[in-house]
């Protein structure tokens, strides 16, 4: 998807942060979108049970079955937003990106303590939150990087994606430690360097008290984005078990699911409806991570104007 850009933003970095935005943006528009078909739906559904005459194809059971297919439509876009916008793009933006401000003054005064732990805290940062990317994708079912149509899929299929998304869900559970032994890592580079400055025991600690604010906000958020992960990955299994389950009883009719029984297709619709909170999730905590490194990096420029 390409974005219209100011002539004059032409850094990499920018270019990727606003498509990213974009595409967030947009996943949360085709939630909306569905919800509002859903209710269209529904009010339809109303004025069918009250209409004479045979029951077709379009029954009451079987259009309550497809409301829960527009839930799932849109459960690919927010993925695709969390995997392209926030996958490759999120590691290259944190791979090189830098407080421009800060980096241009440790130019100017290469002999300054502050700027020189601050730069190395932000690199160390980055490299630390890359880490951390590259990590958590480690859980990812390599059948989600594909284009998956349910509509079409084989019994056989199916029960292989369950599988894959029930190893994720335990993959995913299991980071964290992995994430906080990175942290903590960085921690003790950043300390050891700073102490090699020898800037003064007031500064150095005023420092790491601002890192450690920092590791315990980005160890919150990784905590959160791991488990929404999982639920991700645990809601998708519940969604495709019912497809498995039901193989063979239910109609493919333009891609869309029909189900006998109005049971089934309650069924469907709550796993659509829960999958699709999952994914929109994901897609809200990565917001916040971006966010979150703004902020952070508004705080290395107070920091050092507060010195």
């Amino acid at each position: 998807m390409d974005t219209a850009l100011n002539p004059k933003q032409t850094d990499p970095r920018d270019v990727l942060l606003a498509r990213a935005d974009e595409e967030l943006a947009h996943a949360h528009e085709q939630i909306a979108r569905a919800n509002e078909e859903i209710a269209r739906a529904e009010i339809q559904l109303s004025k069918l049970e009250h209409v004479p005459g045979n029951r077709t194809l379009f029954d009451r059971p079987a259009v309550r079955g497809l409301t829960g297919l527009l839930l799932a439509a849109c459960i690919g876009v927010a993925a695709i937003a969390w995997q392209s916008s926030y996958g490759d793009a999120a590691q290259e933006i944190l791979a090189s990106w830098a407080p421009k401000q800060i980096d241009e003054a440790l130019r100017r005064h290469r002999s300054n303590k502050i700027l020189q732990m601050i730069a190395m805290a932000t690199k160390a940062a980055n490299e630390t939150s890359a880490a951390n990317e590259k990590l958590s994708n480690e859980a990812e079912p390599p059948a989600l990087s594909n284009d998956i149509d349910l509509s079409t899929a084989s019994r056989s299929h199916l029960e292989d994606l369950r599988r894959d998304l029930k190893a994720a869900e335990a993959k995913a559970a299991t980071l964290m430690p992995r994430a906080i032994a990175l942290i903590k890592a960085e921690r003790d580079r950043v300390e050891t360097y700073a102490l090699s400055l020898h800037a003064g025991k007031d500064i150095v600690g005023r420092f790491l008290d601002d890192v450690d604010k920092r590791h315990a906000e980005t160890t919150a958020l990784t905590s959160r984005m791991l488990s929404a992960r999982a639920d991700y990955y645990r809601a998708y299994e519940g969604y495709v078990a019912i497809l498995a389950g039901e193989f063979g009883a239910y109609k493919v009719v333009n891609g869309q699911f029909i189900f006998p029984l109005q049971r089934t297709a309650d069924r469907y619709n709550a796993a659509a409806q829960a999958m699709t909170a999952a994914a929109k999730r994901v897609a809200e905590l990565q917001e916040e991570r971006r966010q979150l490194m703004q902020s952070q990096q508004q705080g290395w420029e107070q920091f050092a104007d507060s010195q």
